[in-house]
């Protein structure tokens, strides 16, 4: 027995070794198993259209769920459907035509008539201004309203939503859409009621081009009024200091000796022999005349 117990004990270990390399060989079994399950379904959707049709409503509630419980981008990028049933109509209250003044508010009515299989909470609407010619052209991103109001079954309600486009926008044709979220108790939808191009023009009263002029105009004046005054003064100052030098020089020339003329010969060799001959004359002198 005493020999056996060293045998049984490795007995033991190797069995332990044995029973781990087996399950560490089983593991990726499952995944397997999961993969081989997804790839058969997948043969099964295009192979029956009703098995698409579910795999495809499948897609749609996870992507949904996704949306719901993950990371958010911004809220109008990615965009839920809406719900089956619900139907969302607007009306324009304060114009009767798409012409909207630049950096004047919008307001759009929302009415929202549930229609569905499930109570819906209206939870806000959000809007964008793109470019006419080309929605992906983002022009300006509005603010979202909140409303969490709750909207039964066959019954409606109204949501009012403002946006203002910028006031610094030029007149053209925009492209405007205000988007409005909803959810059940599970998932979240959404419907862009409000889809339309518009007319962007001046704000009544304000001309640009006229304010362009003006502008223009005022400029002129500030730089003509900095310009004289600058230039004004130094042409002022050397005027004044030419009067200084024509009146020093004035009372130079009445302070200095009468001029014989000579000034001109000064420091030249005329000048030196005339020097001479004026030492010269001045030390003879005149002897006695003798008598005959």
């Amino acid at each position: 027995a005493g020999a056996m117990g060293p045998i049984a004990r490795r007995a033991r270990a190797v069995a332990a070794a044995a029973a781990v390399a087996l399950a560490l060989a089983l593991a990726p079994l499952p995944r397997a198993l999961c993969a081989a399950e997804e790839g058969a379904a997948d043969f099964d959707a295009a192979a029956d259209p009703a098995n698409a049709a579910e795999s495809a409503e499948a897609a749609l509630a996870r992507r949904r769920s996704e949306y719901v419980h993950g990371p958010r981008p911004h809220p109008l990028t990615d965009m839920a459907p809406s719900m089956e049933g619900v139907a969302v109509t607007y009306t324009l209250p304060a114009v009767d035509k798409l012409v909207f003044p630049a950096g004047e508010p919008v307001s759009v009515l929302a009415g929202v008539h549930n229609g569905g299989a499930h109570a819906i909470n209206v939870s806000m609407a959000i809007a964008s201004l793109n470019a006419a010619y080309d929605f992906s052209l983002h022009v300006q991103n509005f603010s979202a309203a909140l409303y969490g109001t709750a909207v039964e079954v066959g019954q409606e309600a109204s949501f009012a939503y403002t946006f203002v486009p910028a006031a610094s926008l030029r007149p053209s044709e925009f492209f405007a859409a205000v988007t409005l979220f909803y959810h059940d108790s599970e998932l979240v939808y959404t419907d862009t009621f409000f889809n339309e191009t518009f007319e962007l023009v001046e704000r009544p009263g304000v001309d640009s081009e006229l304010l362009l002029m003006a502008g223009t105009a005022a400029a002129l004046v500030v730089f003509g009024a900095f310009a004289y005054n600058f230039l004004g003064d130094d042409e002022e100052k050397a005027a004044k200091a030419a009067a200084v030098k024509a009146r020093a020089e004035a009372k130079a020339r009445a302070a200095a000796p009468p001029s014989d003329g000579t000034e001109w010969l000064k420091g030249t060799a005329a000048d030196a022999a005339g020097a001479g001959a004026t030492g010269g004359g001045g030390g003879h002198r005149r002897g006695k005349k003798k008598g005959g």
